[in-house]
This record gives C-alpha cells, structure tokens and sequence, in this order.
C-alpha cells in the first residue's frame, strides 16, 4: 500500500511507501520541505488554462477513452524511500562557458549595428567628429608664432654683421675726457685737493699696448690715451652700418647704464686708494690696474664698452669712441685686418651678440699743421665742438706742459 498526496505548495502528486509516513522531505518538482501525511490524501488536481477554455467549448460525443495519467503526478517505486536532502547538482549557464575555438583562431567579434542617418547618435558622433580639426589647427598656430619669434631673433642677430672698413695711424691726438665729481662722489674739498695733485703731478699708466695718462684741470679728471711702443691706432668707421645703426638706437641707454655703473664704481675706488698713495700710505703700483677699470671705460662710450678687436686670437679692447660712433683700437703695426666681437665680461657674460670683419683699407687722414708757437709747439686748429671743449683743451695743454716738467710716475 502507498500514500498518495499533492504538494502543499505546487500541488504535484506524489505517491510514497507506508514506512514514510510523517517523515519530511522535498519536493522532487519544486523542491520544497514538505511533510508526508500518513494517510492518503490525493485531490484533484488544478485545472490549467487550456482545461478552462475547455469548458466553454462544444462538448464533441466522443467514445470515452481510458483515463489518462496525471501529467503532474510523479511516481516513486514502492520500494525506493524519499531521499530527503539530497539536491541535484546545479549545471552551468551557457552565458558564462567559453566558446570551444581551436588552436591559433582568434575570437571574431560581432559585427556592429551601423548608426541610420538622421539619428540622435549620428549627430552626436558627426559634431563630435567635425570639431577635432580645431586642437590640431590651434597647435600649428601657436608652434608657428615660437618659431617665428626665434627665427626674427636670430635674424636680428645675424644682421649685427657684416665688413667694415679701418684706417690706421702710428700717432694720434686724441682728446682728452673729463670726469666730473659726480662720478667721483666726494666732498667737494677732498675732490678739489686730488684734482689740484694730480694737475700738479698727472699719472702714467703705460703697457705695451697703450699710454693712460690721468691729470686734472680746474674743474674735473682728465684721462687721456696714446699709442704704445708697438701698438698703433685702427679707427672702424660704423655709423654708415645698418647692424650698428639699429643697436645703437634699441640699446644705447642700457649700454650707456652699465658703463656709467661700472666707471662709478672705479671711480670711487680710485680716489681712496690715490688718496693713501699722496698721505704716503701705498705705492703709486696699486694703481695700474684703474688703466682698465677706470681708464678705458671713460675713453669710450656705451658700445665701444661693449666690443673688442681680435688679431690672432688675441682680444684688443677698444680705446676711444668718438662723438660720430667710429670706434678706435691699439694692434700691432702691421694689422691688414681683425674681427670685432663681443667682449666677455668678468661674470661671463656677453652684451654684443655681433661679429664684423674689418679689413685695413689706409691712413687715417691727418689734421692740418699751422705755424709754431713761441714754445715750439704746433697749435692744433679750433675743435668743431662747443666753447666748453675749448676751455677743457687750454687747460689740457697746460697740464701736458706740467706733465713734462714734473717727475713721472711710470707704471708697470
């Protein structure tokens, strides 16, 4: 005898031996822990919806055939127990199992859904598209203008350049360039009592490439410079030179700025230690080196402070600048032709980014000589500069005949 029962929660019939009655178990159709009765309690079961159209349809006379067997009923062998806890083993989605491929085939990937012209994607993706050229176009703009930059740099640069021609002369009179007290910046009764020695007793600062010679007239320090034994004058002539027209124009004041620095500077330094040699404190030997420092700044002007002449590798500086821009060198006598470029400074830097070659091409044109004086002295003809330069002149001449009288103070 079996017990025979429906599900209590999927009404599947189920048919078990007597000696499971009241055990527990799970359903073997929708695997929920039931209970078995221990007695029979099979209903009817649920009619489906195919059954509930069927009631409204025409009955047919049909011979009665042999009851069917229930399709939800599920059978057990009388002498197999319900296994209770026992669940059958849950198989893989196919979603998750790769696909099988053999050796070497690469995974081919659907092809995609092309955009329908018109759609809300495709003029998405079109205006996406169509703005990308401006990154690109924006980049080149920029890049072209560094360059631009750079490239008329460098074409400024080159400009400072060229051929230039040179006059040479074994002797030459310059004249002589004052220094007021304001670059001096002493009291003026000490200022005056160094003017008044050094009127009385100039200084001599000579090498073998140039004489410096340092005297006073009534109101300022005059320095003054001359060829050495093996040296003479090369004048450049470059007011006529586009390159030197334009640097002097952009950069004359800056020019001007650093050499007015570094002549104060010297200056200053100057009177104290010419002060200690007239109390007898140091020897006239501490100032050979203001021949450089002093001396050749105050002799040129903004670009003449700026620019040497090469001769064998050998740097010259320049000695003179005069009013008209013609820059004056000292090299060996026998100079045919030499380079100006930019001087190198102590801190390494360089202002004068040019290079010219200079070739020798004559004299320099000498003054013409008038009748002599009582002293036999040639008297030079008036200067095409002011009064002031006139009277600056007069006292230089007289401080030149001093210069010959007094003791001279020769500087190695």
């Amino acid at each position: 005898m079996a017990i025979e029962f429906n599900c209590q929660f999927c009404s599947a019939m189920i048919r078990v031996p007597d000696s499971a009655g009241g055990g527990k178990g799970k359903c073997p159709r929708c695997a929920r822990r039931i209970t078995v009765p221990k007695v029979s309690t099979k209903t009817a079961p649920k009619p489906t919806d195919d059954e509930f159209a069927g009631l409204f349809a025409e009955a047919e006379p049909d011979p009665e055939p042999p009851a069917p067997a229930d399709p939800n009923e599920i059978t057990f062998a009388a002498a197999d127990p319900v296994e209770f806890g026992v669940e059958a083993p849950v198989q893989p989605m196919d979603l998750f199992r790769p696909q099988a491929r053999a050796l070497g085939e690469l995974p081919v990937e659907a092809p995609r859904q092309m955009l329908q012209p018109g759609s809300i994607a495709s003029r998405l993706k079109k205006r996406k598209s169509g703005g990308g050229w401006m990154i690109p176009i924006g980049f080149g703009g920029v890049l072209c203008a560094v360059v631009g930059w750079f490239l008329w740099q460098q074409y400024q640069t080159v400009r400072l350049s060229g051929d230039l021609t040179a006059q040479s002369a074994a002797v030459l009179d310059l004249p002589p360039v004052e220094l007021d007290n304001s670059f001096f910046n002493q009291p003026p009764g000490e200022m005056q009592a160094v003017l008044t020695e050094l009127a009385e007793s100039p200084i001599r600062l000579p090498s073998t490439l140039m004489l410096i010679q340092i005297g006073a007239t009534k109101r300022a320090i005059a320095v003054q410079v001359n060829s050495g034994p093996q040296t003479q004058f090369y004048k450049v002539e470059t007011s006529n030179d586009p390159g030197f027209i334009n640097y002097r124009k952009n950069q004359s004041r800056d020019l001007e700025q650093m050499r007015s620095d570094d002549l104060t500077a010297a200056a200053t330094r100057f009177v104290t230690e010419y002060q200690q040699v007239m109390e007898k404190k140091a020897g006239p030997n501490i100032l050979s080196g203001f021949r450089n420092s002093l001396a050749l700044p105050a002799l040129v002007r903004g670009v003449g402070h700026q620019v040497i002449a090469v001769y064998g590798n050998t740097p010259y500086p320049c000695v003179y600048e005069d009013r008209d821009g013609a820059l004056y060198f000292l090299l060996p006598t026998d100079v045919q032709g030499f380079e100006i470029s930019g001087r190198k400074h102590n801190d390494g830097r360089v202002i004068f980014h040019g290079s010219y070659k200079v070739k020798v091409t004559g004299a320099i044109p000498q003054p013409a000589s008038t009748k002599s004086d009582a002293g036999g002295k040639k008297s030079k003809p008036a200067s095409s500069d002011d009064s002031k330069t006139n009277e600056m002149q007069d006292d230089d001449d007289g401080m030149k005949k001093k210069m010959d009288d007094k003791p001279k103070m020769d500087q190695s």
